[in-house]
């Protein structure tokens, strides 16, 4: 399931507050448009109403491809590694890629994962066609 939640913001131009939409999981299988907003990095960006300041608002972000069975958690703080921990230990069943997501420092890095793995998958694919023709 993809989360998002409304927060107010203050523009650190003019001082603005406003509300603005933050993501901080993304399940493409489930929100596949979400994909190509984060890509085109368009996902927890702030644009004042007032003034025009555009900057990035910096949350963790969970991409989630239930599909390709990946997980990709950006930028985690100490908090959100706690939270991993408390899955892999917890009585409810999940996938192991879930407990353990690829970790990123930053969103430029979530995206270059994401096109690793997008690439790698056609590179298969043509692999596999390639075999069998």
């Amino acid at each position: 399931m993809s989360l998002q939640s409304n927060e107010e913001v203050i523009c650190p131009k003019c001082n603005r507050k406003q509300r603005v939409v933050t993501w901080s999981s993304i399940n493409v299988k489930l929100d596949p448009e979400l994909k190509d907003e984060l890509l085109n990095d368009r996902i927890n960006i702030f644009t004042c109403q007032s003034c025009g300041y555009v900057a990035e608002i910096d949350r963790s972000l969970l991409y989630h491809d239930m599909e390709k069975r990946v997980a990709i958690w950006y930028r985690p703080t100490k908090q959100d590694l706690d939270a991993i921990q408390k899955v892999e230990e917890g009585p409810i069943q999940v996938d192991e890629y879930l407990t353990h997501p690829i970790i990123v420092d930053s969103k430029k890095e979530l995206i270059i994962a994401i096109k690793k793995i997008d690439l790698q998958e056609k590179i298969n694919k043509a692999w596999e066609l390639k075999k069998s023709g």
